[in-house]
């Protein structure tokens, strides 16, 4: 089964993907108070954000939570858009590409090949018209798209100038140990080798990061032409 959030969600989440590491806390956060239901985490299987990101809920081979009652919780899986009724409506190609990563590693997993929304199943209005839209062309993944790397305006002032790396830089290059995108790391070594495809960064996280510590950034390289 499809959803979608069912309340507005903020457009920033295009934008600015620690929003969307922030909604699916919130979500989770949420569930996790509700007493009445009494959930023992979220109740999604997985989530996918506007970035094409899929975010691991309960996962594989545990019943959802959120399919409306214990028939249809133990009959699918649920995976839900990160997107709502009001504000981010319309979900992104990359999302649909990480909704159909989701369904592609439950099936993998013993998940049969039926695709519906929540709606097919109970009286609500979720996964939204776009959602529903698409699954009911059978949820197609999109075409290739090109890839983005999503960024805040904190990490964008924290990166420092871009190192250029080409055919005649040949040798390693240290870069101290420190902050690198707001996040600790050691001796990073950037080596650019006869050919620019043949770059490599190495990044070695600091012995006392946290283990859920996730590690973003970007590298520029030029051609021979000077372009980047």
């Amino acid at each position: 089964k499809v959803h979608y959030e069912g309340t507005p969600v903020s457009t920033r989440l295009l934008s600015d993907h620690a929003a969307c590491i922030a909604e699916w806390k919130a979500i989770r956060a949420s569930h996790l108070a509700n007493t009445k239901e009494n959930y023992s985490d979220v109740a999604y299987n997985y989530a996918a954000c506007p970035h094409g990101f899929l975010f691991e809920g309960r996962g594989i081979g545990r019943r959802t939570g959120a399919n409306g009652n214990q028939d249809l919780n133990r009959a699918h899986y649920a995976i839900v858009g990160l997107v709502g009724s009001e504000g981010l409506t319309q979900p992104t190609d990359a999302m649909l590409s990480a909704i159909r990563d989701g369904i592609e590693l439950l099936r993998e997993n013993g998940a049969g090949n039926e695709i519906r929304g929540h709606r097919d199943g109970y009286a609500t209005d979720c996964p939204g018209g776009p959602l529903y839209a698409w699954v009911q062309k059978g949820a197609p993944r999109p075409a290739a798209q090109p890839t983005t790397t999503p960024t805040t305006p904190s990490q964008e002032a924290d990166v420092s100038a871009p190192m250029m790396l080409n055919e005649s830089n040949a040798t390693d290059v240290d870069l101290p140990s420190g902050e690198w995108v707001g996040l600790a790391f050691q001796d990073a070594v950037i080596h650019s080798g006869p050919r620019a495809h043949d770059t490599l960064v190495h990044v070695t996280l600091a012995e006392d990061a946290p283990a859920d510590t996730t590690v973003e950034g970007r590298f520029y390289l030029t051609d021979t032409s000077g372009n980047s």
